[in-house]
C-alpha cells in the first residue's frame, strides 16, 4: 500500500524536473550503495523518485520490469486482514520520522508470507526532509509454523472459513499422534522455545537453539540462563523475569544481545509467560528468535540519518539529540557546556571555483585536522555545508576561551586538497549553558550564530555571545536566518531606477534592484542581504528569480507596446564562478522567447580581479548574444584602468562618491572630468550615478557625459509607478527633486524643543509584533522632542509601524529619560543615515513628568542661549563611523 501511494505520487510529478543540488546527489548515491546491500527501498520527497533493491523482487515474487505494474496495484497483494492496518500506515507514513509495521502478502501461488517493514525519514544539512529509507524484511520463518500451516494451506481469500483441527478420542484433548505433532512442529520451528523455572534453570530448549544460538539443548538444560548473558542485558533480563514472576499469566517482551557459541553477537526477540499454573508446563515459558539482521538494518539506517556522509561526522540530527540530553543534564546544576560555531569562511568559494570535488576533500580535511586536536571530550559535529560545532563539557571560561585559540591556530596552515594547498580562515561564536539555566537547544544554537556574527566582523577571531548584542546585529541574525523564505513566500520585489541621456532627459535604461519586503523589517535593501546571500549560498537562487522576473516585466512591457529600453541588472561574483553561468543566463532569457540585446549586465571590480580564463569566456559568450557588459561603482576597487584594456566592456558606471563631491572636492572633480573624457575617447558610455543637485547635473552636462541617474531624476520605484515613467520616456529633474522633499508636518498638541547639537542616546528594541525581544543597544542621536515623540538620526534602517516598539534611554539636565515609542516616518539623510520620527507609548503621568522636565530645559535654553546638561555631540558623521 505505501508503495502504491508513492508510485502514484511519482507518475503524477513525472514531468518536475530535478533540481536540488551535488550534496544531495553525492548523499543519494551514498545511500544507494548502502541500501545496495540490504533489502529496501528510499524515496526520494525532493524529486518523487523511488529506488528498489535487487533483493525485494525475490520477497514479492515478480521482475524488476513488473515493477511499476505490480505496485500501481500493490493493494491486491496485501492480505485482506491486513489491508485496512496497512492503509492507515500509509496515511502516517510522510509525516512521521519513524514507523514499523508487520503484515502479510499472499503470492499469486496462495503462499502467504509474513512481511516485517521500517522507515525513517532523512533530513540534509539545512535541516529539511530530502528522503524516506525504508528496510523490508521476509520473517515468515519466525512466525508460529502452526499460523503459518493454516494460512498457507489454503486460498485465506476465498476459504476462511475453513478450520483445521486436531481431535482425538475426547474432542478438544490431543491424542498421543497430536501430541508427535506439535513436538514435530517445536524442534522444527525457527522460534526457540524454553521452560525456565522461577530460579533461573532451564528445564527445557528446544532443537532450533543449536540453529538460533549454536547451543545444542543438552549444553545448557539444567544450567542458569543467566549464565549466557553479560553487562545491561544480564539486567534486562532479570528485570523481565521478576516481573512475570509478579502474577500468573503475565506477559513480558523485550530484546537482548546474546554472545553465541562462536562467540559472535546474536540479537533475540524474546516472549515469557508467567505458566506456573500450567500443569503442562510449570514454570516461564519463553520463545526468542534471532532478530540479529533487523537490528544491525537499524542500526545501519540510523548512523546515516545521524552522520555526515562525506566527513563520516555525526550530523545536525545527532547534535540536537546529544545537545537536548547534555541541556537537560546541566539544567540539574551538573555542569556548563559550551557550543562551539565554527564558520569556515571562503569554502563556498573554493566549491565554486575549483569544483564539488575538491571542496570535499577540503571539509574532508578540515574535519581530520580538528578531530585530531580535539580531545575525548570535545565532541565534533558537522552542522552544515561550510559549519561545525563543538561541545566541550564542564571547563572554566578561560578554559573555553583557550580551546577556541587551539581551534583558530589549526587553521594558519593551509589544508591540501587535490593538489592545491587552500588556505581557509575560521570563525568561532560561541554559546555557554551555565549550571542552573534554563537554555534549549534552539537558544544554545541561536545565541552561538549571534555569537558568529560578530567573529565574522574581526576575522580569525571568536567571539562569546552576550545579550548585549546590538539592534543591528539582532537584525543581520534575523535576515540571515528569514533569507530562506524570501523567495518561497514571495517576499522578493523589483523596483526600478530610471537612467536618463542627460542631453535629452529621455529615457535610456532602468537598473533593476531588488527589495526584500520582510515581515518584521519592512523594505529592506539589497545592501544588507545580498552578502548574506552570498555567505549562505542562496544568491544563484536570487539571481536567477531576478533575472526571470526582470525577463517576465519586458515581455509584458512588449506586449503593452511600451517603447523598448535596456535592462540592467547585477550580478554577482559568487553566480560568475559557476561553470554554467553565461549558459544559464542565455537559458533563462529563451524561455521568454526575448533577444538578448535588452539585457546589460553590472558587475563590480571584484568579478574581474582574477582575469580568470572561465570568467572571461562567460563574458564573451554573453557578449556574443548581444548582452552588453557594464562594469559598477568604477573608480572604487582596485586597478580600474586595468580592465579597460583586460576586458571588453561596453558601459562604465562613475561611482556616486565623485559626483557628490563634484565643486567640493578638487580630487574629485579632477577625476570625474577624466574619467567622462576617457569613456569618450574609448567609445564608452558612461552613465553617472547617484546625481542629487542641479549643480552636479550641470557639471556633468557640460563635459558631455552621457547619462546618470540619481534623486534628481527619481528614486528607485515599483514597477507600477516606473511603468508610467515608461510610457512618457522622458523624465524633469526639476520636477523630479520638488516631488522629493517628504512633507512631515504634524498637527502637534504639544511644542518640541528642537537641539542645536543632537543628543546622544542608546536604543533597543523591546517588542517584534507582540514578541518581546531582548537585545542590547544601539547608538542614536536625538534632534528633537516633545511630550508626545521625538525625532532621531541612525545608521539603522527601521520600518515605520507599531510592530516593533523601540525604547530610548538618554540624560537630560541630571534627568535620565526611559520611554518606549514607535517610527512613524522617516527618510534618508544621506552618508547612509536615516531620520525618524517617533510617537511615544507613553502614560499619563509619565508624560506630565516628561513635560516638567522639557519645560525646565526649554527655560534654561532661553535664559543662558547653551545646551543643558546631556550627553551632545558636535558631529553626526563623527558620531557614527
Amino acid at each position: 500500500m505505501f508503495f502504491e501511494k508513492l508510485l502514484q505520487s511519482n507518475n503524477a510529478d513525472r514531468e518536475i524536473e530535478s533540481n536540488y543540488n551535488n550534496e544531495l546527489l553525492q548523499e543519494n548515491q551514498y545511500y544507494n550503495q548502502m541500501m545496495s546491500r540490504i533489502c529496501g527501498w528510499t524515496y526520494n520527497l525532493k524529486t518523487k523518485e523511488i529506488f528498489f533493491t535487487h533483493q525485494i523482487y525475490q520477497i514479492f515474487g515478480f521482475n524488476a520490469d513488473e515493477l511499476d505494474e505490480k505496485f500501481k496495484n500493490f493493494s491486491h497483494i496485501i492480505h485482506p486482514d491486513d489491508l485496512d492496518k496497512v492503509r492507515n500506515v500509509t496515511e502516517k507514513a510522510i509525516s512521521v520520522d519513524e514507523f514499523e509495521i508487520e503484515y502479510r502478502i499472499v503470492s499469486e501461488d496462495q503462499k502467504v508470507k509474513h512481511i516485517y517493514e521500517k522507515f525513517k525519514t532523512l533530513y540534509d544539512v539545512s535541516g529539511d526532509a530530502s528522503k524516506i529509507v525504508g528496510v523490508i524484511q521476509d520473517i515468515t520463518g519466525y512466525k508460529q509454523p502452526d499460523s503459518d500451516a493454516k494460512e498457507s494451506g489454503a486460498d485465506s481469500h476465498t476459504h476462511k472459513n475453513k478450520k483445521t483441527s486436531v481431535k482425538g478420542k475426547e474432542e478438544g484433548h490431543p491424542t498421543g499422534s497430536a501430541d508427535k505433532k506439535f513436538e514435530v512442529l517445536i524442534q522444527e520451528a525457527n522460534d526457540v522455545y524454553v521452560i525456565l523455572s522461577p530460579e533461573g534453570i532451564i528445564q527445557f530448549m528446544s532443537e532450533a537453539a543449536s540453529r538460533v544460538i549454536g547451543y545444542r539443548p543438552e549444553e545448557q538444560v539444567g544450567k542458569k540462563i543467566y549464565d549466557y548473558y553479560q553487562g545491561t542485558d544480564l539486567v534486562e533480563l532479570a528485570k523481565m523475569i521478576n516481573s512475570v514472576l509478579e502474577e500468573p499469566r503475565k506477559k513480558v517482551t523485550g530484546e537482548l544481545k546474546f554472545i553465541n557459541k562462536a562467540n559472535e553477537e546474536v540479537w533475540l526477540l524474546m516472549h515469557m509467560q508467567n505458566l506456573l499454573d500450567e500443569p503442562a508446563v510449570g514454570g516461564i515459558a519463553i520463545s526468542f528468535r534471532d532478530i540479529t539482521q533487523r537490528v544491525k538494518m537499524e542500526e545501519r539506517i540510523s548512523y546515516i540519518a545521524t552522520h555526515d556522509e562525506i566527513t563520516k561526522l555525526p550530523n545536525r540530527l545527532a547534535l540536537k539529540k546529544e545537545l537536548e540530553t547534555i541541556c537537560a543534564s546541566g539544567r540539574k546544576g551538573n555542569f556548563s557546556l559550551a557550543l562551539m560555531m565554527l564558520d569556515i569562511d571562503g569554502f563556498k568559494y573554493y566549491n565554486n571555483a575549483l569544483g564539488y570535488e575538491v571542496g570535499d576533500k577540503l571539509i574532508v580535511k578540515v574535519a581530520e585536522r580538528l578531530s585530531s586536536n580535539l580531545s575525548k571530550n570535545e565532541l565534533l559535529y558537522r552542522y552544515s555545508a561550510d559549519r561545525f560545532v563543538v561541545i566541550v563539557k564542564a571547563k572554566s571560561l578561560e578554559e573555553y576561551q583557550s580551546i577556541a585559540r587551539t581551534i583558530i591556530a589549526l587553521f594558519e596552515q593551509p589544508f591540501s586538497a587535490a593538489n592545491y594547498d587552500l588556505n581557509v580562515i575560521v570563525n568561532v561564536g560561541i554559546s555557554i549553558c551555565y549550571a542552573n539555566e534554563q537554555h534549549t537547544y534552539e537558544q544554545m544554537i541561536k545565541n552561538a550564530e549571534i555569537a558568529l556574527i560578530w567573529a565574522r566582523k574581526s576575522k580569525h577571531k571568536f567571539k562569546f555571545y552576550s545579550s548585549d548584542i546590538s539592534i543591528q546585529d539582532f537584525k543581520h541574525f534575523s535576515l540571515r536566518n528569514d533569507l530562506k523564505n524570501a523567495i518561497t513566500k514571495n517576499q522578493l520585489m523589483v523596483f526600478y531606477q530610471p537612467i536618463v541621456r542627460l542631453d535629452s532627459n529621455e529615457l535610456y535604461a532602468a537598473e533593476a534592484l531588488l527589495r526584500w519586503q520582510h515581515p518584521e523589517w519592512g523594505l529592506v535593501s539589497p545592501r544588507e542581504f545580498i552578502e548574506l546571500a552570498e555567505e549562505t549560498g542562496y544568491i544563484t537562487e536570487i539571481g536567477n528569480w531576478l533575472l526571470r522576473e526582470v525577463c517576465r516585466t519586458y515581455k509584458n512591457w512588449l506586449a503593452k507596446n511600451f517603447k523598448p529600453i535596456k535592462i540592467s541588472v547585477n550580478f554577482s561574483s559568487i553566480q560568475l564562478l559557476e561553470s554554467n553561468f553565461s549558459e544559464n543566463i542565455i537559458a533563462i532569457i529563451n524561455e521568454f522567447e526575448l533577444d538578448p540585446e535588452f539585457l546589460i549586465m553590472e558587475i563590480t571590480e571584484s568579478v574581474l580581479v582574477d582575469k580568470s580564463h572561465a570568467t572571461s569566456y562567460s563574458l564573451q559568450t554573453l557578449k556574443n548574444h548581444g548582452i552588453q557588459i557594464a562594469l559598477d561603482d568604477f573608480g572604487t576597487g582596485y586597478s580600474s584602468l586595468a580592465y579597460l584594456h583586460s576586458f571588453n566592456l561596453d558601459i562604465l558606471k562613475l561611482d556616486s562618491a565623485f559626483i557628490k563631491n563634484i565643486g567640493k572636492d578638487n580630487i574629485s572633480t579632477v577625476i570625474t572630468k577624466n574619467v567622462i573624457k576617457m569613456a569618450q575617447e574609448l567609445d564608452l558610455k558612461l552613465v553617472a550615478e547617484g546625481i542629487e543637485t542641479v549643480e552636479q547635473l550641470n557639471f556633468l552636462r557640460e563635459l558631455n557625459c552621457f547619462s546618470g541617474q540619481g534623486y534628481i531624476y527619481s528614486k528607485p520605484m515599483p514597477l507600477h509607478d516606473f511603468e508610467k515613467v515608461l510610457a512618457s520616456m522622458t523624465l524633469s529633474p526639476e520636477t523630479a527633486a520638488n516631488t522629493e522633499v517628504i512633507s512631515h508636518e504634524e498637527r502637534r498638541k504639544y511644542y518640541r524643543l528642537y537641539f542645536k547639537n543632537p543628543l546622544a542616546a542608546d536604543l533597543t528594541i523591546k517588542e517584534i509584533k507582540g514578541k518581546n525581544i531582548d537585545v542590547g543597544n544601539s547608538k542614536v542621536l536625538i534632534s528633537n522632542i516633545s511630550a508626545s515623540g521625538l525625532g532621531f538620526v541612525s545608521n539603522l534602517r527601521l520600518p515605520s509601524g507599531r510592530d516593533i516598539i523601540l525604547q530610548f534611554v538618554t540624560q537630560i539636565d541630571s534627568t535620565i529619560i526611559k520611554i518606549k515609542g514607535y517610527v512613524v516616518w522617516s527618510n534618508e539623510a544621506g552618508n547612509d543615515l536615516f531620520n525618524y520620527g517617533v510617537e511615544f507609548i507613553i502614560g499619563e503621568q509619565e508624560r506630565k513628568d516628561l513635560l516638567d522636565l522639557l519645560d525646565r530645559v526649554k527655560a534654561k535654553m532661553e535664559k543662558d542661549n547653551t545646551l543643558p546638561e546631556g550627553n551632545f555631540v558636535s558631529s553626526t558623521e563623527a558620531f557614527f563611523k
